[in-house]
């Protein structure tokens, strides 16, 4: 049995990439051009739901 076949049978989303796709999904990740800057100010408060 494939590892896909048992992701599928769980009914968890996979694919078997192709050697392009592998190597736009590396390029995508170890892109040393781009920088993702997350914003890192967070606040203490309690959501609330009002009926």
């Amino acid at each position: 049995m494939l590892l896909a076949e048992k992701f599928t049978i769980n009914n968890i989303g996979c694919e078997i990439l192709n050697q392009r796709e592998i190597m736009s999904f590396i390029n995508l990740i170890n892109n040393p051009y781009y920088a993702h800057l997350e914003d890192t100010e967070f606040s203490r408060n309690i959501p609330i739901i009002n009926n």
